[in-house]
C-alpha cells in the first residue's frame, strides 16, 4: 500500500481514492464544479457518498490521499 501523500498530487478527473482530513478518513473524488449548478461548494473534494448528489454536497476539507487498495482476492 502506498504513503499518505499532500492532496495536491492526487488526481482530479474523478478517480476515486483515500482521503483524509482532520477527523476523518474516506474514499472519495475530485469535482471539477461543472455539474454543481452553483451549489454552495463548487469544484473540490467530496466524500463518495455524495457522487451523483452535488447539488447539495459541501467540500470535503482533506490534507492527504492515497489510492484504494487491491480489493481481497
Amino acid at each position: 500500500m502506498s504513503e499518505w501523500q499532500p492532496i495536491s498530487t492526487a488526481p482530479k478527473d474523478g478517480t476515486s481514492v483515500l482521503l483524509a482530513g482532520t477527523r476523518s478518513v474516506g474514499e472519495g473524488f475530485w469535482d471539477d464544479g461543472s455539474e454543481c449548478y452553483g451549489h454552495r461548494g463548487g469544484a473540490g473534494w467530496f466524500w463518495e457518498g455524495d457522487r451523483g448528489s452535488l447539488l447539495t454536497a459541501s467540500n470535503a476539507i482533506v490534507t492527504h490521499w492515497m489510492p484504494l487498495p487491491e480489493p481481497p482476492k
